[in-house]
């Protein structure tokens, strides 16, 4: 049985959950539901493609926890303009350690292309420039450009690894629309 307050629901729909958490992607991939992507399901509730797709309808409760689970592992680490999950400082950590880039900082910029109108650009640089707002999260510094800020203010920066690819996805809230694939919006 459902319990209230619990992030993902039988009734929301696959697209709704993958949009606000990310890191359920990897659960719906797992039970077989892979239509997470760029052709996320915009109508089918959780509880339609898990019965339907993954034919897995005496486990939805069981598969609805780890979605919660997924989305609880997907909030941010710290307060502030632009938010990081843990799995994002974590990748973020390894892969700067892996590469020598440990002074480094991450530049996230909003420029225009992709299929809504703009996406995002993310880069490893050792410092900001006069035009950067910089800010801190668990020992990663962000630069972000005086002009992308009111276009990723309060944006959720998480990190996704799927069959389809791995990958850092912004949950932006100042998007009017986007891809599923968390690559552009307008």
């Amino acid at each position: 049985m459902q319990e209230t307050g619990q992030k993902v629901t039988r009734a929301m729909t696959i697209a709704a959950i993958v949009q606000k958490y990310p890191g359920t992607v990897e659960v719906f991939a797992k039970y077989g539901v892979h239509c997470v992507g760029c052709n996320v399901s915009y109508t089918e509730t959780v509880e339609q493609g898990i019965a339907g797709h993954a034919g897995k309808k005496d486990q939805i409760d069981a598969i609805i926890t780890e979605l919660n689970e997924a989305a609880e592992r997907g909030e941010v680490v710290n307060e502030g303009p632009i938010g990081l999950t843990e799995k994002a400082v974590v990748k973020l950590k390894q892969f700067m350690q892996d590469n020598s880039m440990a002074n480094r900082g991450l530049r996230i910029d909003v420029i225009p292309g992709g299929c809504s109108g703009y996406q995002y650009a993310f880069e490893l640089e050792e410092e900001g420039t006069e035009t950067d707002e910089v800010i801190e999260v668990e020992g990663i510094k962000l630069f972000i450009d005086r002009d992308s800020m009111p276009m990723l203010s309060g944006s959720k920066i998480d990190y996704i690894d799927t069959f389809q690819g791995a990958g850092f996805k912004v949950v932006n809230p100042n998007a009017k629309s986007s891809c599923a694939c968390g690559q552009s919006f307008h």
